[in-house]
């Protein structure tokens, strides 16, 4: 069974996020595994960062990569 997690990025404390929060953005709604979902939920406890921000900053870097 597959678990909902809708991201929409917003400002925060730190200097990307800020840079995110000056351009429009869009919502997305991603499915993931539970152990996948509770291992992000995990990393962002750990480091005191949002989900929406570590997923649009991972599918950033993935994109600049792929480019």
């Amino acid at each position: 069974m597959l678990n909902k997690l809708r991201v929409a990025p917003h400002s925060s404390a730190n200097s990307q996020s800020k840079k995110i929060a000056s351009v429009n953005l869009v919502s997305a709604t991603v499915f993931l595994l539970p152990d996948k979902l509770a291992l992000i939920q995990q990393l962002c406890a750990q480091k005191n960062r949002r989900i929406s921000d570590l997923i649009s900053e991972a599918v950033d870097d993935y994109l600049c990569k792929c480019s």
